[in-house]
Parts: structure tokens; C-alpha cells; sequence
């Protein structure tokens, strides 16, 4: 997507310099993308792709028939939810398009756009590239840490820098931030005020269904980084109350799955106990 050419010259500059014998191509414009997410997009899946979906784990790619044509499908989602990116050839995206809609109907099947998944994923506290995260920033400050498996035995790219970056206690932080403000939203690169002084910036923004008021994201030293710190938030020249939450507003559909499991495991500790 939008760090096409930023991935293609890294992987070139590190073919480069690692002396790889490889030959890289960009089959990007080969290859067409569409989504379904959402609760019921496991039936949907049922009905239109040759896949076992018991089968089918959270970031699998797999590579099969959808809507009767071969299709590389990642089930994963922007949203947060229950979803699957789905990679037909461009000349089949209308086939897989077709038969997402002839058998998602009765589904009670939508259309989406990209302010709504925007939202979706903010909420989830999922970070966006020149966003949260751009060339300018290490995996540390905007949370990203959990999936660097540092203590992986290979030396990988990136591995000694990170370990270097550790050592020394960060500045900064990326925070979610409750915004009380009901007539405009918002959506990144909005100042971040204490005390009449700039302290920070938010990243990104939305109207937040699920606090039902305006939600950022923010890069905050870490001194006004604490649940409960109020700030402002510098929306249309006006200063916006604002306080910083625990974490992301809304859980992820496999947060969601997980809970059960964890209820009933402290269940079997305590009885046991």
C-alpha cells in the first residue's frame, strides 16, 4: 500500500548490502485486494472459498480457490474483527467481488469505507504506517515491542540496534487519549497541550463510537503518559480537554475470543486452590 516503494528500496539496499544472490520484482499492480470482516465473515468464507476455516489461524495465508478462482487469502483485518484480506490476480478481482456479494446478502453484507476501518482500527489501538510508526521511529515508542522477538537466537536485521535502543529508557510514548470535543474530531498531526505549552502531538483521531466522543492517538513524553493525566488537544484554534486512557477502547475479536478462556481458567485455580 503506502509504503510500497519505501519496502522495495529497504529490501534492495539490504539485498545490497548482505551480498544476497536474489533478484527482487514488483508484482504489486499484478495483484487486486479485497476485505471481509466482520462477525459474519466466517460464513461468508464457508460459501465461497475450497478452505477448511477450523483450520484457518489468526495470520495464516493460505493459498486456495475464492469465488472459484485461485486467490492468496491472510486472515487478518484492519478492523480488528473476524476478517480475511483476500489477493486475487487482477484479472479475477471481479470474480471474487461477484461472489462476495451474490453470497454475502443474506448476510446482512455492507460496504465500508476507509474512515470506518480508520476508526475501527484506532479503536483496537492499532498503530498505521506515517502515522504511529514511520522511518523516523524504532518499534519502542509506539508500542510495537511485542512483536520483536528479541530473545530469537538469529542475529536479524535490526536485532543489535533495538538492543542498543533498550538500554536507554525512552522519552517519549504513544497513548490513547479520551477527547472532549463535540464539534470537530481529531484525525493527526494536532498539537498536544499542558499548561499553555506544546508538549506533544496526537497521530491520529476519530469520533469514537465506543466512548461516544472524539478519541486520538498521541506521542507524549512519558511524564504525562500516566492513565487519568489531563491534557489538551488543539482542535479548530481551541484548546480540548482530554485524558489519557488505560489503553485502547475496544478489544480485538481475538482479545474477545480469549476471555472465556481466562475466566474459566481462574475459575479452575481458584477452586482448586
Amino acid at each position: 500500500g503506502g509504503s510500497e516503494f519505501h519496502d522495495l528500496r529497504r529490501l534492495n539496499q539490504i539485498a545490497r548490502e548482505e551480498k544476497f544472490d536474489v533478484e527482487l520484482a514488483n508484482i504489486t499492480e499484478e495483484f487486486g485486494t479485497l476485505t471481509v470482516a466482520g462477525p459474519m465473515s466466517g460464513a461468508l468464507m464457508e460459501r465461497i472459498s475450497d478452505q477448511d476455516l477450523n483450520n484457518w489461524k489468526f495470520m495464516d495465508a493460505k493459498h486456495g480457490k475464492v469465488g472459484g478462482v485461485d486467490c492468496l487469502g491472510i486472515r487478518i483485518s484492519y478492523t480488528g474483527e473476524l476478517g480475511w484480506e483476500l489477493y486475487p490476480a487482477m484479472k479475477d478481482m471481479d470474480a471474487v467481488y461477484q461472489a462476495i456479494v451474490d453470497n454475502g446478502a443474506d448476510l446482512g453484507l455492507g460496504h465500508v469505507g476507509t474512515r470506518v476501518i480508520n476508526t475501527l482500527r484506532i479503536e483496537k489501538g492499532f498503530r498505521g504506517w506515517g502515522h504511529e510508526m514511520n522511518k523516523d521511529t524504532s518499534p519502542i515508542e509506539p508500542g510495537l515491542m511485542p512483536f520483536v522477538k528479541i530473545q530469537k537466537k538469529a542475529n536479524f536485521i535490526g536485532k543489535t540496534a533495538v538492543q542498543d535502543m533498550l538500554k536507554t529508557p525512552r522519552t517519549s510514548e504513544t497513548v490513547f487519549l479520551a477527547v472532549d470535543s463535540p464539534d470537530v474530531d481529531p484525525e493527526g498531526d494536532e498539537s498536544v497541550v499542558v499548561f499553555g505549552k506544546a508538549v506533544g502531538y496526537t497521530t491520529s483521531g476519530c469520533y469514537s463510537p465506543v466512548l461516544k466522543s472524539a478519541l486520538a492517538m498521541a506521542s507524549l513524553p512519558k511524564t504525562f503518559t500516566t492513565p487519568g493525566t489531563e491534557v489538551e488537544v488543539m482542535l479548530a484554534g481551541k484548546g480540548r480537554k482530554a485524558v489519557v486512557l488505560e489503553g485502547a477502547p475496544a478489544l480485538t475479536h481475538a482479545a474477545r475470543e480469549r476471555l472465556p478462556v481466562v475466566k474459566e481458567e481462574k475459575i479452575k485455580v481458584k477452586t482448586a486452590a
